[in-house]
């Protein structure tokens, strides 16, 4: 069997069983905390019985007025539109049953917002056309960071700390500096990871200026640009005259006595801080290579103290399939990609130098440029400051280095004379093969260009002196590109313990997990089962974002006087250190408690049939009494897909039909309410399943057999039990008739 078929089979197995939504507590936000954004995430923790949530968001500490009111299937909610900055919050969560209301709401908790800090504004010329995301952008000499979203308007800042964007690895991790001024030896940048509340995970310990770059490696070590000193002579050139106003004749181009100042790349330690790699740009790139058309040589004179700025590296980028590192070297207007660890320079692409060391792409023209983003096509993305020309330009590079060296320019786009930036800026290319352009022009512009180079989108960050510095910006997915939520289908309560009945012999373990992220993930998951109970307790899962996944464990359950709890284990690919672990309690003798959630009821739900289903599934409930009716459909983000109203609707058995052929197959939530009761149920959409039976016959009889026979037979006992409770349902329903015209022929 092919590892997609049993892709296939796992999708099929775990979409069969039926779901519930670990024991009660709100977790975020933090009770009475001040946050510095407003897309905000509640999370809180599973309560037993509950197939469902409501969460209220109110100004009013009593939730007289509500700005929120929201039924949410997982355990996370993320509000996007309704928090505003400066604004003091209350929020609680409210479990729905199967069979009644809402329960006792869990807790009440608190929280404020900030005040925003930039005056970012923006213009939008083709909605359409618009890579979906936030902008986050680093003011270099601001010093803060924000995050706008599509319409300019801030959506997160750094708040009083200090810090400047860098970049981010788009899952949720954020790099930059942190400007530390008034220190023993002057003001400093220290490179730093820090998190959206503005927590500094990592700080580099050089005191050294860690200037333009930070990143984390794949095996979590933090690789950083320092400076270094060298001596080295003044060479012969224009500037000669005025080197020999403050040197005389030691200004003859070969004396070592001018202090050159180059770059050092550093790999620090995750843990011990300490320097376990690096590569000195003394050692392997030659001082006979040097701007001459820059002006660099004047300023050398000109800066207190004197010397000269040789390299001024600022851009950093690992590839980790070819273990090699890329550096853009602005003042040598070269960039080069270097073998990790062994620190051979594999190529070096920009202007031709009298070294002779550059391989290649001496007629690309750029100069000066700024920032490094490598596309999975090897293809190589820049911002050209030119500097030497005053044209800032967006460029595109095609590298040719399997068999020779060569570079072409597959894109390029010139920014207009008013956007031009001598220093600063990147460029990333999006998902949608748009160009995200960031110049320090017009004190501070982003602007989103088309391949065919139409303006779609334009944000102006209206920065101050020098010139505006907005340092990077990215579009990243949302605030939350990692966020997930873990539920046990079956959590109860068993003899005052959360619990789940998991019963002897032949048994299944389900659970739910959803993606409540901005990003696509893959979850690899570990069932740790002391008892060795269940098989194949190890896999991995990719869900969408918005999408929830059903893992189901089978296995045989053993007569244990009192059985050990399970841990279930999940970890994000791309954020192990979001990683959760889930200690599930189970009992394997039915619970004796009786239901404290019932309640005397105006109507009685029954099981939806079919479920799951293909396309459409009918819902059958009674009424006890004459009433007012809602039937409504979710999805499991909480949105209304549809609803039908009921004015007044006759006591007795009644049947809705919903047609869910225009949506995705996955799992959604049926609410029935009237004044004094509500019942939620979950549905099972399984939009293809005939076609993948198809699909299998036609290339494997043996996969066919494996899950088509054991799925066939589950389908036709839940078919046939449906067909007899149906008729059993009718037959009560006549009965009920009968006696109800008895009872009004006797009156």
């Amino acid at each position: 069997m092919s590892i997609n078929q049993l892709k296939i089979v796992r999708f099929i197995l775990f979409t069969l069983f039926t779901s519930s939504n670990l024991f009660g507590g709100l977790l975020k936000p933090e009770n009475g905390h001040e946050l510095n954004y407003i897309y905000v995430l509640f999370e809180w923790e599973q309560e037993p019985d509950a197939v469902a949530y409501q969460i209220e968001i109110s100004t009013d500490p009593n939730f007289l007025s509500l700005i929120v009111s929201q039924v949410d299937s997982s355990l996370i909610y993320i509000e996007k539109e309704m928090i505003e900055w400066e604004t003091t919050y209350f929020w609680r969560v409210a479990p729905l049953y199967q069979n009644s209301n809402h329960g006792e709401y869990i807790d009440t908790r608190m929280f404020s917002t900030g005040e925003t800090i930039s005056n970012a504004e923006a213009t939008i010329y083709d909605e359409n056309s618009y890579s979906e995301g936030l902008t986050v952008f680093g003011a270099f000499y601001d010093y803060y960071s924000a995050i706008i979203d599509m319409n300019g308007y801030e959506i997160w800042n750094s708040g009083e700390q200090p810090i400047i964007f860098y970049n981010t690895d788009f899952y949720g991790q954020y790099y930059g500096c942190k400007y530390l001024s008034g220190q023993p030896n002057g003001n400093f940048y220290n490179g730093v990871k820090y998190s959206l509340e503005n927590e500094v995970i990592w700080s580099e310990p050089s005191e050294e200026f860690n200037h333009h770059e930070i990143i984390e490696l794949p095996n979590g070590n933090f690789l950083g640009i320092v400076e270094v000193e060298q001596l080295c002579p003044v060479p012969i050139g224009d500037w000669t005259p005025t080197c020999h106003q403050y040197y005389g004749e030691l200004c003859d181009g070969v004396t070592p006595f001018f202090i050159w100042f180059g770059d050092k790349i550093i790999e620090w330690d995750r843990e011990s801080h300490e320097t376990v790699w690096e590569w000195n740009f003394f050692d392997h790139i030659s001082t006979a290579d040097y701007d001459i058309e820059n002006g660099t040589w004047y300023d050398a004179f000109l800066a207190t103290p004197q010397r000269y700025d040789w390299t001024h590296a600022n851009a950093l980028w690992f590839d980790e399939t070819e273990s090699a590192v890329y550096v853009s070297i602005r003042h040598l207007s070269r960039i080069i990609k270097i073998n990790y660890p062994s620190g051979e320079i594999i190529w070096s692409m920009g202007e031709d130098m009298p070294s002779g060391d550059v391989d290649f792409g001496h007629n690309l023209g750029f100069n000066f440029q700024h920032s490094l983003q490598i596309l999975e096509n090897g293809n190589i993305i820049i911002f050209d400051n030119g500097n030497s020309s005053n044209i800032s330009r967006a460029l595109e590079i095609q590298v040719n280095d399997d068999i020779d060296f060569s570079s072409d320019i597959v894109w390029e786009h010139s920014l207009p004379s008013e956007l031009y930036g001598a220093f600063s800026g990147n460029v990333q290319k999006l998902n949608n093969s748009n160009y995200l352009i960031t110049t320090i022009g017009e004190s501070g512009t982003t602007v989103e260009i088309s391949p065919e180079h139409e303006n779609i989108w334009e944000a102006k960050y209206h920065l101050s002196v020098p010139l505006g510095a907005v340092y990077r910006s990215n579009r990243i997915s949302g605030l939350y590109p990692l966020a997930f939520s873990v539920s046990v289908v079956g959590l109860t309560n068993y003899n005052s313990r959360t619990s789940v009945f998991l019963p002897l012999g032949q048994s299944t373990l389900n659970i739910i997990l959803t993606n409540d992220g901005s990003s696509s993930e893959t979850f690899e998951y570990t069932l740790y089962d002391e008892m060795g109970w269940f098989v194949n307790p190890t896999g991995t899962v990719f869900i969408e974002d918005g999408k929830s996944q059903i893992i189901t464990f089978q296995g045989t359950v053993g007569n244990e006087p009192d059985p050990p709890d399970l841990n279930f284990v999940v970890v994000p690919v791309h954020r192990p250190d979001l990683a959760q672990t889930i200690v599930i309690n189970v009992h394997t003798e039915q619970t004796q408690d009786t239901n404290t959630n019932n309640i005397i009821s105006e109507f009685s739900l029954s099981e939806p049939y079919p479920n799951p289903f293909n396309s459409r599934t009918k819902i059958h409930f009674s009424l006890n009494q004459k009433n007012d009716m809602s039937v409504r459909f979710y999805s499991l983000k909480g949105e209304e897909l549809d609803n039908l109203d009921f004015q007044s609707l006759e006591r007795g058995e009644h049947f809705v039909e919903w047609n869910a052929g225009n949506n995705p197959s996955g799992i959604y939530l049926l609410k029935l309410e009237t004044m004094q009761q509500t019942e939620i149920k979950k549905l099972t959409f399984l939009k293809v399943m005939g076609h993948i039976f198809k699909a299998l016959a036609k290339t494997d009889e043996r996969v066919v057999s494996y899950i088509y026979k054991p799925i066939k037979s589950f389908i036709d006992y839940r078919k046939n039990s449906k067909i007899e409770k149906i008729k059993k349902i009718e037959k009560e329903r006549k009965e009920k008739e009968r006696q109800i015209k008895a009872e009004e022929e006797l009156r």
